[in-house]
C-alpha cells in the first residue's frame, strides 16, 4: 500500500486527476497479516450481473444509484485510470472487473 500511496502524492504533486484509494495492510508475520475492511463496495462483476439480469446498462446504474450521476461517473473514470497506470506501472496481472470495486 505504501507504492498506492506514492501514487496518490505523484498524481497530485503533478495535478494529474487520477484517483486511487490507499487502505491499510498490517503485516503480522510473513504469511499473515490484516486489510482494512471496505464497506459499501460491489464488484463490478456483481454489478453488471444484476444490470444484465434487469436489462440494464451501466449508465441507467450510475443514474439510479447516485443522486450526482455525473460526478459519479467522473469519480469512476479517475479511479480507473489512476489504478490502470498504477497497475501498468507495477507490473500486476490481475485486473478484471472482479477486482475492481465501486463504492458510494
Amino acid at each position: 500500500m505504501q507504492l498506492v500511496n506514492q501514487f496518490q502524492e505523484i498524481f497530485k504533486k503533478e495535478k494529474i486527476e487520477c484517483i486511487v484509494f490507499p487502505y491499510e495492510v498490517i503485516s503480522l508475520g510473513p504469511n499473515y497479516g490484516l486489510i482494512e475492511m471496505l464497506n459499501d463496495v460491489s464488484t463490478l462483476n456483481r454489478i453488471f450481473e444484476k444490470l444484465h439480469a434487469n436489462q440494464m446498462t451501466l449508465k441507467d446504474f450510475f443514474n439510479r444509484a447516485f443522486p450526482d450521476p455525473t460526478k459519479a461517473k467522473e469519480n469512476f473514470m479517475r479511479s480507473l485510470a489512476g489504478y490502470s497506470i498504477l497497475t501498468y506501472f507495477l507490473q500486476v496481472k490481475d485486473r478484471h472487473n472482479g477486482n475492481i470495486l465501486l463504492n458510494r
